[in-house]
């Protein structure tokens, strides 16, 4: 590529096509002669609309024409040729520069469906996320066995399917799971259940299932099998959001072994390079992926003397890994190590307090019908359940939408419900 030298200027924003290496005035630097530049060249100055009478008379009397004449005339030559001052020359030059620099626009204008986001079915719980699942991003789900991780999975499953002014986006989801089967009955159950989505157009015809049993399974289904639903759907229920369920399985060390160092190596390129498909897959399609995880416990480590100025792990950690505001949560982190926790962009964590509480909930018309039809029994005849269910806790983490936060919840037959207030974390 050719280069051509010209000489900077003292602007209030220097035009982006030009390179500034010092802040000195007089300093060469170098442009190179890239499609910004010959697109600049045709911009004549008669087309600022910004520019002043005396201004715009005085480059007529230079004979100045292109905007890329002004710019490579610095305030010297623009001051000689002119007849203006350097100090008003100067101006000029700041003028022209702030009238061709790209004007700030909101990030939604430039980002299709930025501004979309899918309910998790709670009003409660989509504050604590941000508003909801948002396309483009990498959500990670993780939590022990029971916390409810997969069921809330299961009810954003559907709740894409719903129209944007019911909470959705119009959309189907896939469903990839390294050993689980789907299950299509608690599917069923939210659909006739849950207060947001029964009567809706929600169906298992827009939820798209397949078993990833190896990391080679999964690597082959996102470069190929996933690529072409996307394609394929797009004009009838575009693919919005893709789950990948059992995560942590398929980068488990089999217990009969003993981690060396290159299985460490190999599983780290395995998550990186998953990690680059999904990312890709996030911008390109717009996709909202829940990445479902597990959780190890945390073993303090050996008494050590730390570098001077220089922060252990187990102080950072709580930023990244933990739910430290909340007592007997700092015992476990998600699994996959450090390496992982640099690829996603949101990190949840589910967690079973141990509370439990007896629920003051009606019955739904809909659960007394199907509690007639399975038990042949009068619809009225069934009363609220007195049995207390147990209170689970879900936190954010870290997100680059939204702020350090949990709230409590319960999971019943109608689906995944807050129970009580959010609460905020402050680092």
């Amino acid at each position: 590529m050719k280069e051509q030298e010209f000489t900077a200027f003292n602007v209030r924003q220097p035009p982006r096509h030009l390179l500034l290496s010092t802040t000195d005035v007089h300093t060469p630097v170098t442009l190179c002669r890239s499609s910004t530049y010959f697109i600049l060249m045709d911009i004549e100055l008669s087309e600022l609309t910004g520019l002043t009478e005396i201004q715009r008379e005085a480059l007529q009397n230079g004979h100045f024409v292109l905007v890329t004449d002004i710019l490579h005339a610095g305030p010297e030559e623009l001051s000689s040729k002119t007849g203006l001052s350097y100090n008003r020359a100067s101006e000029l030059l700041a003028d022209v520069a702030f009238e061709i620099a790209c004007k700030p626009v909101p990030l939604v204008s430039l980002v299709p469906g930025a501004s979309q986001k899918i309910s998790t079915g709670d009003t409660k719980m989509d504050t604590v996320l941000g508003g909801g699942i948002r396309p483009g991003l990498i959500w990670e789900f993780a939590g022990e066995g029971g916390a409810g991780k997969t069921q809330l999975a299961l009810q954003l499953a559907l709740m894409v399917q719903m129209l944007p002014k019911l909470g959705g986006v119009s959309g189907s989801c896939c469903y990839l799971s390294s050993w689980k089967e789907l299950p299509t009955s608690r599917l069923q159950q939210l659909i006739d259940l849950h207060p947001m989505i029964r009567g809706s157009t929600c169906t298992l015809d827009h939820l798209h299932f397949r078993r990833t049993e190896t990391i080679s399974a999964l690597l082959n289904v996102l470069e190929g099998p996933l690529v072409q639903l996307i394609r394929g759907c797009r004009d009838t229920m575009p693919l919005k959001l893709l789950i990948l369920d059992d995560f942590t399985s398929l980068f488990r060390t089999d217990k009969t072994d003993k981690a060396t160092s290159g299985s460490l190596i190999d599983r780290s390129r395995d998550l990186a390079e998953v990690s680059a498909l999904i990312h890709q897959l996030a911008i390109e399609h717009n996709l909202g992926v829940i990445v479902v995880n597990e959780v190890v416990n945390v073993f303090e480590p050996e008494a050590s003397a730390p570098m001077q100025n220089e922060p252990t792990y187990r102080a950072v950690s709580p930023w990244f890994n933990t739910a430290a505001n909340v007592p007997g949560e700092d015992a476990r982190e998600p699994a996959l190590g450090l390496s992982w926790a640099n690829q996603v962009n949101v990190r949840v964590l589910f967690s079973r307090t141990g509370r439990r509480r007896i629920l003051d909930v009606p019955v739904s018309d809909a659960k007394r019908q199907k509690f007639a039809q399975e038990t042949g029994r009068l619809p009225h005849e069934i009363q609220p359940s007195d049995e207390p269910v147990l209170i689970r806790h879900m936190s954010v983490i870290f997100s680059s939408v939204a702020a350090p936060s949990s709230v409590d919840y319960v999971i019943t037959d109608e689906g995944v419900s807050s129970e009580g207030e959010p609460s905020y974390t402050a680092r």
